[in-house]
């Protein structure tokens, strides 16, 4: 841990970039809008199963 610290102030303007780098890879607006991404890329019949199989774990109905 030491090792690490002491390389991050060494180049603390490249580990602070890198840094938030990865903290925009983590921004909810960018997970949120990946999520939705793949679920709307599920093919419609598949959607509709996924849905009828959340409904019944729900007990609502199927």
């Amino acid at each position: 841990a030491v090792r690490a610290l002491s390389a991050a102030e060494a180049d603390y303007e490249r580990h602070s970039r890198l840094a938030r780098q990865l903290a925009e890879q983590f921004d909810a607006c960018h997970v949120v809008a990946r999520v939705l991404e793949r679920a709307m890329a599920v093919r419609p019949a598949r959607r509709r199963t996924l849905a009828r199989g959340a409904d019944r774990a729900a007990g609502l109905g199927g």
